[in-house]
């Protein structure tokens, strides 16, 4: 029997992710969390304090899959990694 995955969408309009069971050792404190591959690594009180130790974890390992989680409305947003401007500053 397979098993079919939905995606959910943020409330933010970035990109949505399929979304997996959290498996949490610990209860979620947090309403945000910094999940890399699927993992929760940190929580926030704010999704903008999240996104940022998010975007920075991107910024510095491209390859994982890096989004922020949020625990109340059970829903992922994906951190996308940055785009570099070509243009000279001058």
């Amino acid at each position: 029997m397979a098993m079919h995955r939905r995606r959910k969408h943020s409330d933010r309009g970035a990109n949505p992710v399929v979304s997996a069971p959290i498996r949490a050792s610990a209860p979620l404190i947090e309403q945000f969390y910094v999940a890399v591959d699927r993992q929760l690594k940190s929580g926030y009180g704010t999704y903008d304090a999240a996104e940022k130790v998010a975007q920075e974890i991107k910024k510095r390992h491209p390859t994982p899959q890096v989004t922020v989680f949020d625990a109340k409305k059970q829903r992922y947003t994906a951190i996308e990694q940055p785009t570099v401007s070509t243009k000279r500053r001058g």
